[in-house]
């Protein structure tokens, strides 16, 4: 997380970010540089580069050189609307972009709290497809329709259309947290919809529909519940990335988090200082530590199902349970990864 400035103010975004640029926090090049030559003998695969509105950073294009000389792959996520300019030093640094595109409906305006600026936004992603990046196309759907198969209907329809504007072949469909801002958002949606039956009801007739209509793009999506129909998904025991150790968030202020979702919750059992000793952090985000937090919540540690359900450790927060669990009897969809992605279409 190399700065939390952004020039929106999305209310379904689990990152607090800070509107005054001058006011806002930016990590410096020479702390990228002492991050990646304390991650050298960790096999890095890929660096994925947020804010905030990454590009806001008056050194983005340093930081995005650096790593593409670390590892080779950088990932950027960004609201899109300060593309432009940056196109033609991301393609010569071969970089990819996860491109936000939250939409446009009116109804979609109370709930994130601003009118996403969705044509502007569609228009540098398809100058930056156009331009040879690698461009995925990032949807966070919510209960604009009244039923599971109605909003299936919708996001059909508005991927396709976003993919005939813009040329984008991958889309990520992300299950909502409403870690961080996400909270007030939270209070201004149909919480059925996020439920298990809901979202999976919703992701099962998404696929249906581009099935049917023979889409020509790729969708991944996160189910966020473990399911027979989705059967990508990895074991419960090893999901969560604080026991896989399969990656590590540093943020500006060089505080590292196991997970993206640990940045919302401002617990401080879920960060660590980075001082450059790796074994030092891997031993805080361990299978123990995880394991621990996940004991704090009662609700769990006596629920049936926990040996087959994957409770998400941010989530631990309100009524000390992962909030999408109604306290599983053994009977109901057990919760999983929520950032755990599998192919959908």
């Amino acid at each position: 997380m190399v700065t939390d400035a952004c020039n929106l103010a999305c209310g379904y975004c689990y990152v607090d970010s800070c509107p005054d640029p001058a006011g806002a926090g930016y990590m410096k090049p020479t702390q990228v540089e002492f991050i990646l030559k304390s991650m050298e003998r960790e096999n890095v695969e890929l660096v994925h580069v947020f804010g905030g509105e990454p590009f806001l950073h008056p050194d983005i294009r340093d930081i995005v050189e650096m790593c593409t000389d670390f590892c080779g792959h950088v990932n950027i996520a960004t609201n899109g609307t300060c593309l432009g300019e940056h196109v033609p030093w991301l393609v010569k640094n071969k970089a990819s972009l996860s491109v936000n595109l939250v939409g446009d409906d009116p109804r979609l305006h109370g709930v994130i709290g601003c009118k996403f600026p969705l044509e502007a936004v569609a228009e540098n992603a398809k100058g930056a497809v156009q331009a040879g990046i690698p461009v995925n196309g990032i949807v966070c759907p919510f209960p604009v329709e009244a039923t599971p198969g109605t909003n299936a209907a919708f996001y059909a329809s508005y991927l396709h259309r976003m993919h005939e504007a813009t040329g984008i072949a991958d889309f990520f469909v992300l299950y909502f947290s409403r870690l961080g801002r996400g909270k007030g958002a939270w209070e201004r949606v149909n919480h059925g919809f996020f439920e298990p039956e809901g979202w999976i009801s919703f992701l099962c007739a998404l696929r249906a529909l581009l099935r049917e209509g023979g889409e020509p793009f790729s969708v991944f999506c996160e189910p966020a519940f473990e399911n027979s129909v989705f059967t990508m998904l990895p074991p419960p025991p090893v999901q969560c990335e604080m026991i896989m150790r399969a990656n590590v968030v540093i943020k500006y202020d060089m505080t590292a988090y196991p997970c993206a979702l640990c940045i919302g919750t401002g617990d401080p059992r879920h960060s660590v200082k980075f001082d450059g000793d790796v074994d030092k952090l891997w031993a805080a985000f361990c299978d123990v530590q995880a394991r621990a937090v996940t004991r704090s919540a009662n609700t769990c540690k006596h629920c049936s199902t926990l040996p087959y359900c994957g409770p998400c450790v941010p989530y631990m927060q309100d009524g000390l349970k992962d909030y999408r669990c109604r306290g599983n009897t053994g009977k109901e969809i057990p919760v999983a990864c929520p950032l755990a992605t599998v192919r959908l279409y």
